[in-house]
């Protein structure tokens, strides 16, 4: 039995590639993919299937695309990112 599931990523799936896109001034479309293994059910299917959207971001994009952002909101969510993570270094090192 053959079921493959699938769904549009508007990034690309690896670092490379989103790097390479991203000098090349590209981005194509990508999908991810889940074949059937031997002997695994729809169940087990479907759970890898959200796990891998899960791991790339789909989900908290499409909740974060699901209503409008003002511009001066995704700079102020984005400075806000950056202090985190700048605080967050300082403390390591």
């Amino acid at each position: 039995m053959a079921i493959l599931l699938y769904t549009k990523l508007s990034s690309c799936l690896d670092y490379l590639d989103r790097n390479r896109c991203f000098l090349e001034g590209r981005c194509e479309q990508y999908m991810i993919k889940v074949r059937a293994r031997a002997g695994e059910s729809v169940q087990q299917m479907v759970k890898r299937f959200k796990k891998m959207c899960e791991k790339e971001g789909l989900i908290r994009d499409i909740k974060r695309n699901s209503y409008y952002e003002k511009p001066s909101e995704v700079n102020r969510r984005k400075r806000r990112k950056a202090q985190r993570m700048a605080a967050m270094h300082s403390r390591l090192r």
